[in-house]
C-alpha cells in the first residue's frame, strides 16, 4: 500500500481519513496482510511529527490492527523490478510500484496518478474505498 493510505489512517483532519481507517478495519476482518515499503517509515514519521498534520497523542499503532509488514527496499528489488517498472515516474512511486509488481499484489493508494498510470506495468491499484466495498 502506499505511505498516504496509513498517513489519512492516522490523522483525522486529513480529507481521506474515514475510507483509510475503514480500510484497515476491513483488512484485519478479513486477515489480510498488508505491505509497505520500508521507505514509506520515513514519509509516515514525517506526517505525524508535522505539528500540522496530526493531532497530539494521536499514536500511529492505535491507527489500524492489519497485519503490516514491509518490504525492504534494496538491491535484489531493484534487481528484480526496475526493468518491469519503466516509466518516468517519481522516485518514490517507482518504489511502490516495484513492491506490487515483485509482490504480485494489488496496490491500496489514494493517489491519482498511481491509480491513473498502474495499468501501465501491470499493477491492479484501488482506493481505500474500492478495497473496503470489495467483498
Amino acid at each position: 500500500m502506499d505511505s498516504c493510505v496509513l498517513i489519512a489512517a492516522v490523522n483525522p483532519a486529513d480529507s481521506g481519513h474515514s475510507p483509510a481507517a475503514e480500510f484497515f478495519d476491513v483488512a484485519a476482518q478479513r486477515g489480510d496482510t498488508l505491505f509497505v515499503a520500508a521507505t514509506s517509515l520515513w514519509d509516515i514519521g514525517s506526517a505525524l511529527s508535522h505539528p500540522g498534520k496530526r493531532q497530539e497523542g494521536s499514536p500511529l499503532n492505535k491507527a489500524f490492527r492489519a497485519n503490516v509488514l514491509t518490504v525492504p527496499i534494496d538491491e535484489e528489488l531493484f534487481k528484480r523490478a526496475w526493468s518491469v517498472v519503466k516509466a518516468p515516474v517519481k522516485g518514490a512511486d517507482r518504489i511502490v510500484l516495484s513492491c506490487a509488481v515483485d509482490l504480485n499484489c494489488t496496490l491500496v493508494t489514494s493517489d491519482n496518478g498511481l491509480l491513473s498510470n498502474s495499468v501501465t506495468f501491470g499493477v491492479r491499484a484501488i482506493t481505500p474505498r474500492q478495497y473496503v466495498d470489495e467483498r
